[in-house]
């Protein structure tokens, strides 16, 4: 998946014109060439949804959408939650920063796409419910969003909580310090 189809990739079947797929493609010509964007079966009909523009061509950047970024941070085992975060999860970015008394932990961007684990941007191991271990994960964000992980990144330590797929609810998180965990008040 996600590389360029070829023409031994692709066949032209006949197909019920009672029955026309939406988004089908007619001519095999149509495809060739053009990036895989989801996961298809032997015989299943190639869609507009399924494959990548003419010129958007193949792997990760045809699935960043229109005025999106792809991000990477760099991941373990913890930072990761155990290989959990696969691509189509969806993960909150906090950032802690250790500076003795006044150390503190925040999130810095919310319900961002993962877009890859490591070289994986198939979702079949997020389906079959298995760890990816990975380095890396790279996160679909607004580019403010991507400067905000970046300086995150430079400044202090990340982590990727996992979200629900159907918790998609902004949170008010202010943010915890040092101080609150021996029992002061939270970050204003």
């Amino acid at each position: 998946m996600f590389r360029k189809l070829t023409a031994a990739d692709v066949k032209l079947v006949s197909w019920p014109q009672s029955s026309p797929v939406a988004g089908a493609f007619i001519h095999a010509d149509d495809v060739v060439n053009r990036g895989l964007l989801a996961s298809v079966v032997a015989n299943e009909p190639l869609t507009s949804s399924k494959v990548a523009p003419a010129e958007a061509g193949a792997g990760l950047p045809p699935l960043i959408t229109p005025g999106m970024r792809a991000v990477s941070i760099k991941v373990d085992d913890v930072i990761g939650v155990a290989g959990f975060v696969a691509p189509g999860a969806r993960v909150d970015v906090v950032v802690t920063i250790a500076q003795q008394a006044t150390s503190q932990s925040r999130t810095v961007v919310e319900n961002a796409q993962v877009l890859a684990s490591g070289t994986k941007v198939d979702q079949q191991s997020a389906k079959d419910g298995r760890a990816v271990p990975t380095s890396v994960v790279t996160l679909l964000v607004s580019p403010q969003d991507a400067e905000r992980v970046s300086l995150a990144a430079n400044v202090g330590r990340l982590t990727l909580t996992l979200r629900n797929p159907m918790d998609s609810a902004p949170v008010e998180a202010a943010g915890t310090r040092l101080s609150s965990l021996l029992g002061a008040a939270e970050l204003a």
